[in-house]
């Protein structure tokens, strides 16, 4: 447990990013298995998912 008043607050920061992180990794790898599985059942919307995907990509890449 933190002592410090900062640290306290890094921790909860930290918390709040972590909940943040889950939700655009969830996104982008919900996406990518979308993709996967249409490709393999050869549908015909294909580039939309995909367009989808490589959004959720390069948003989660922009918040690093």
């Amino acid at each position: 447990m933190p002592n410090l008043r900062n640290a306290k607050k890094a921790l909860r920061r930290a918390k709040k990013r972590a909940i943040g992180n889950v939700v655009v990794a969830k996104t982008y790898k919900t996406a990518v298995q979308t993709v996967k599985k249409a490709v393999i059942a050869g549908e015909t919307e294909l580039k939309e998912k995909l367009r989808l995907a490589q959004k959720a990509l390069d948003k989660a890449a922009k918040k690093k």
